[in-house]
């Protein structure tokens, strides 16, 4: 089991589910799975309605006939996401359908098949929304692992410090420095800053670290000076 996977299958599956705001992105994605065919149907019907085809009619058992309702009044049946939300809480939620029947069973001595038909079926219905919900939760936290990965690698990209310079550059760099900047290089090394170390320094502490270097290498000189050897950067 992957890390993600581990993480989105311990989450609590019960009723709380719909008043948890972490749930809802998830749980969104059940609610547009669920109403998917009837607005397939919806648009079947605006497209049939724009063709002026009439609407279907059905016999009913008392003989009259029945017009089937029209796009928008199938439409405005379907309730919003947070109403769908509100009825699941407090009305329809299969956790609560499940009970019911399970209570009913447990009090009919006998077996009731459309009752036990009705019981596996709820059964069903919270196995395949579990299993919707942690594939939904395990795909969320790959993808931020993934953005997460990206975001990391722009940023390495564009890093411009000296994590892992290029000898060569470094070489062809130093080459090209005065003997002074030889030195004061050579000098913040040995006190355990590299260039961009220092850089990040506050101002006054630049400064005096500086004016250490610069006195190390006046009196440096100085000595070299007097016993006539050049000095070696």
């Amino acid at each position: 089991m992957t890390a993600a996977a581990g993480a989105s299958a311990n989450f609590t599956f019960d009723k709380s589910i719909y008043s948890d705001p972490s749930m809802r992105a998830h749980l969104k994605k059940i609610y547009t799975a669920k109403y998917a065919p009837v607005h397939e149907r919806i648009q079947a019907m605006k497209d049939a309605e724009a063709n002026n085809e009439a609407s279907k009619t059905v016999r009913t058992q008392d003989g009259k006939i029945a017009t089937e309702l029209s796009a928008a009044q199938y439409e405005a049946a379907i309730p919003s996401f947070e109403k769908w939300l509100d009825l699941q809480q407090n009305t329809l939620s299969p956790f609560d359908l499940l009970q019911q029947s399970k209570t009913l069973m447990e009090r009919i001595k006998d077996s009731d098949q459309p009752l036990t038909d009705f019981y596996q079926k709820q059964v069903q219905n919270l196995n395949e929304m579990k299993a919707f919900l942690i594939q939904s939760m395990e795909e969320t936290q790959n993808e931020e692992a993934a953005q997460a990965t990206k975001t990391q690698a722009a940023n390495d990209s564009t890093y411009t410090g000296s994590k892992e310079e290029d000898p060569v550059a470094a070489f062809l760099a130093y080459l090209e420095m005065s003997a002074d900047e030889r030195y004061i290089a050579q000098a913040l090394a040995g006190k355990g800053y590299t260039q961009e170390e220092f850089e990040a320094l506050p101002p006054e502490e630049q400064k005096k670290i500086m004016d250490e270097i610069r006195e190390e290498l006046k009196g440096k000189t100085e000595e070299q000076a007097k016993s006539g050897e050049a000095i070696v950067t």
